[in-house]
């Protein structure tokens, strides 16, 4: 016979569809409430306007405060098809269309006005509820890789591999998304005895890519850079964020490195491959 789990209910919350609070119980009223409310995000007591990173959202209201980041920056519109980026942007419009998504027209709408199907994680574009984000598909499989190459990655690691899944799945760019993916794609072809050069010497992603013994969705990543030389890129590369990345490998690299046993060592090893590539690629962006 099993037994039934007891626990206690210290706070208990209900919400309208578009986030508006609708029961909020504590166990008792002296007890601090959490501000992390409506899809994980914070609530401003004072305002009570919810905090969604790139503008503030008013859940009573159901509207954003401020205008789509993407729509005031023209993103959503399409450009003449005179290359291949331009081409490329026009097949990938943000918004789920752009501007040939007509809800995209209301610059203050939240989740194309169905928050029980849409989600919006940041302010900046929807996404369907259940579908799995670019940045969470390619930590699988870069922890797939990891243990092909005989690598154990314990909680320090997968905790590590969480933020990085978060910032990847904020990234809006090409440029960005390559920043943080090939330094991790290049530790673990390390541990694999075919340590590729140095990324900011590689003349474009083609190169990464065809270098790597990865998983398919690792190389289409990479492979967003459409072949263009990576120099162009790495110029404008969000240097504070490879420079805390970059560190906090290099004390993962430390712990690992006095544990002692060979899991450890490999895993060290791994985590100061990181670090390496995205000080190579921080030296480089801030020339």
């Amino acid at each position: 016979m099993g037994r039934e789990l007891q626990t206690d209910t210290r706070e208990h919350l209900e919400y309208f569809p578009y986030g508006e609070t609708w029961i909020h119980n504590k166990a008792t009223s002296e007890q601090q409430s959490t501000p992390y409310k409506f899809t994980s995000k914070e609530l401003d007591e004072e305002t009570g306007l919810y905090y969604f990173e790139a503008r503030y959202y008013d859940a009573r209201m159901s509207r954003w405060i401020s205008a789509d980041p993407p729509i005031s920056r023209g993103d959503y519109f399409p450009v003449p098809p005179v290359n291949d980026k331009a081409k490329e942007h026009n097949s990938k419009l943000p918004g789920m269309g752009g501007v040939f998504n007509s809800i995209n027209l209301d610059a203050y709408q939240y989740a194309g006005q169905n928050p029980v199907r849409l989600i919006d994680p940041d302010g900046k574009f929807i996404l369907g509820c259940g579908e799995e984000k670019q940045g969470t598909k390619v930590v699988k499989d870069i922890i797939e890789a990891g243990g092909q190459q005989g690598i154990l990655f314990d909680k320090k690691s997968m905790d590590a591999f969480k933020n990085l899944e978060r910032t990847l799945n904020r990234t809006q760019s090409a440029q960005e998304f390559a920043a943080f993916v090939i330094p991790f794609a290049s530790a673990i072809s390390g541990l694999g005895g075919k340590k590729i050069e140095q990324v900011v010497g590689l003349a474009n992603a083609g190169g990464v890519t065809n270098s790597l013994a990865l998983p398919e969705s690792v190389k289409n990543a990479l492979g967003a850079l459409d072949n263009k030389n990576l120099g162009d890129f790495i110029k404008k590369l969000p240097v504070s964020n490879l420079h805390i990345l970059s560190q906090q490998a290099a004390i993962l690299g430390l712990e690992y490195q006095n544990e002692g046993n060979s899991n450890s060592q490999k895993l060290s090893k791994f985590w100061f491959n990181v670090s390496d590539g995205l000080d190579d690629m921080k030296s480089e962006a801030a020339r």
